[in-house]
C-alpha cells in the first residue's frame, strides 16, 4: 500500500492491477472508473476505440440497452460514460459509472451494486457464437466514424491533432486516438472479441474510485475479480520524444477562413522529472495566459493572430504553440512567435510574469477539486506520468522554483515543426 495524497489511497491488487481511491465528503455521488492501459498501435486502436463503447451497451445479466436502461433508472439515475483517449504512447480504453453514494438512497445499498454493474459489463460481456455484442457494432462504428469527421469542422483542434502526428511520426504517439475511419469500417464482432481477449489479458489497469463513500468492499469486489484473470502484461512506458536538427515545415490545405499555424517543439522535460514545475512555468509565461508573451506581444500589441497560445504535454515533453492567422500574415507570426520564444530563453522575462504565471498555475491546480472527473484525470495522468504527488505538492514546488530554473527549463526547447493549415489555392473562402 502507498499513499499518493491524503485523501488519496492506493494499492496493488493483482500484477498490473491497481485499485485508487479519493475520498471527499463534499461529493454526494461516487464514481469508479476501471482504464485499461496499452501501447498505442496502428493495428489495435480503431478496435480499442470502439470496445468500450461496445461493452457499455450490455452485459449477460442485462443483454440489451433497454434493460441496462431500466437496471440504471433503478439505481437512482445512475449512468455510465464510456471511451477511449490517448495519452503520450499509450491509449487508455475507460469506462465509468457514477451513482448517488448510499447515504442519499432509502435505505438501500447502491455503491456495491452499481459497482458490481461495472464489472458484469466490464467481465461478462455478451459473446454469441464468437461475436461481440454484434447487434450494437454497426451503431457505435458508425458514431465513432462521425466523431472523427467532426474533428474536421473544428479547424484549430484539427490543426492541433495534424501538428502532433507529424511531430511524433516516428513514435506511437503520431497515431490517432481513435486510430482511422477506414480501419473502422473494416472492424467485425469476432474481430471484438479477439481484441477484447487480448486487452484485458495485457493491459495495465487502473480501478479509479472518486466519491464520499466507503470505497473498501468495492476493492474487495475487484481484489475477487481480478483474482480469476490470467494476466500478462506490456510495457506501457511513454518515451520522450527525441529532437532533431532540422525543422520540419509542412503545409496542408482545406476550405477554411482563417489559416492556422502550429510550431512545435522537444522539451525533454516529463512527467516525473523533477524540472517539470520549471517548464510549466515557463511555458504559462509564453502562451498559458491573458498575460502571457504570445498574448500581450503577437496577439494584442502587433495584432497579428486571433489568439495565440502554448501547451506543455508531460508525457512526451513536447510544447504546441498554436494561432488563427490572417494568410498574409503568417511569416510575421512566425518570426513573431519565434522571437518571443528567444526573449523567454534568453531570461527577458519580470518577477511580474513568473508571478501571473505562478499565480494561474495554483489555480489550475486548486481547480481540480471542483468535480469527481477532473479530480480522476489528475490522479490518473500522475500515476501514468511516474509522479506521485497531489496538487497541494504540485502548487508547493511552483512557489520554490527560482527564475533560474526557468530559464534553464526554457532553454530546453527546441524547434522541430512549422505547421501550416492554409486555405486552398492561398484562397480565404
Amino acid at each position: 500500500m502507498r499513499i499518493i495524497q491524503s485523501p488519496f489511497f492506493s494499492e496493488t491488487i493483482a500484477e498490473g492491477v491497481q485499485f485508487h481511491a479519493f475520498r471527499d465528503d463534499r461529493f454526494k455521488t461516487n464514481r469508479l472508473s476501471v482504464h485499461l492501459v496499452v501501447p498505442l498501435m496502428k493495428e489495435t486502436a480503431s478496435l480499442n476505440a470502439l470496445l468500450p463503447k461496445v461493452l457499455r451497451r450490455g452485459c449477460k445479466k442485462y443483454p440489451n440497452y433497454i434493460l441496462l436502461s431500466r437496471k440504471l433508472d433503478n439505481s437512482y439515475g445512475a449512468y455510465i460514460e464510456a471511451g477511449a483517449q490517448k495519452r503520450g504512447d499509450n491509449q487508455i480504453i475507460t469506462i465509468s459509472i457514477t451513482a448517488i453514494d448510499d447515504k442519499f438512497a432509502f435505505g438501500e445499498a447502491v455503491c456495491l451494486p452499481t459497482a458490481e454493474l461495472l464489472c458484469d459489463l466490464i467481465f461478462n460481456p455478451v459473446i454469441e457464437k464468437n461475436e461481440l455484442n454484434p447487434r450494437y457494432l454497426e451503431a457505435e462504428k458508425k458514431s465513432l466514424c462521425d466523431a472523427i469527421d467532426s474533428l474536421l469542422n473544428d479547424k484549430r483542434s484539427y490543426a492541433l491533432m495534424r501538428a502532433l502526428q507529424i511531430l511524433c511520426k516516428d513514435d506511437p504517439a503520431g497515431i490517432p486516438a481513435f486510430g482511422e475511419k477506414e480501419e473502422i469500417i473494416l472492424c467485425s464482432a469476432s474481430d471484438l472479441v479477439r481484441q477484447y481477449l487480448e486487452l484485458i489479458r495485457i493491459a495495465d489497469v487502473h480501478i479509479m474510485f472518486t466519491g464520499c463513500g466507503d470505497y473498501f468492499p468495492v476493492l474487495k469486489l475487484f481484489n475477487t475479480v481480478f483474482s480469476f484473470q490470467k494476466r500478462s502484461l506490456v510495457q506501457t512506458k511513454s518515451k520522450p520524444l527525441k529532437g532533431k536538427e532540422t525543422i520540419a515545415t509542412v503545409e496542408e490545405e482545406m476550405d477554411l477562413l482563417q489559416a492556422k499555424l502550429v510550431l512545435g517543439y522537444t522539451g525533454n522535460i516529463t512527467g516525473s522529472s523533477a524540472h517539470l514545475p520549471a517548464m510549466r512555468i515557463a511555458v504559462s509565461i509564453l502562451g498559458g495566459t491573458p498575460m502571457s508573451k504570445l498574448f500581450m506581444n503577437v496577439r494584442e500589441k502587433e495584432s497579428l493572430c486571433y489568439y495565440c497560445s502554448a501547451r506543455y504535454d508531460i508525457y512526451k515533453g513536447t510544447m504546441l504553440i498554436d494561432c488563427g492567422v490572417e494568410p498574409e500574415n503568417i511569416e510575421k507570426a512566425i518570426e513573431s512567435i519565434s522571437n518571443q520564444v528567444s526573449l523567454l530563453q534568453e531570461g527577458a522575462f519580470t518577477d511580474q510574469e513568473i508571478e501571473y504565471a505562478v499565480l494561474s498555475l495554483k489555480n489550475a491546480y486548486q481547480s481540480i477539486y471542483e468535480s469527481d472527473v477532473s479530480v480522476e484525470s489528475f490522479f490518473l495522468n500522475q500515476i501514468l506520468s511516474g509522479n506521485d504527488s497531489g496538487p497541494e505538492e504540485q502548487k508547493a514546488l511552483l512557489s520554490t522554483t527560482t527564475r533560474e530554473d526557468i530559464l534553464q527549463a526554457a532553454q530546453n526547447l527546441s524547434q522541430q515543426l512549422v505547421y501550416l493549415l492554409n486555405g486552398k489555392r492561398g484562397e480565404t473562402h
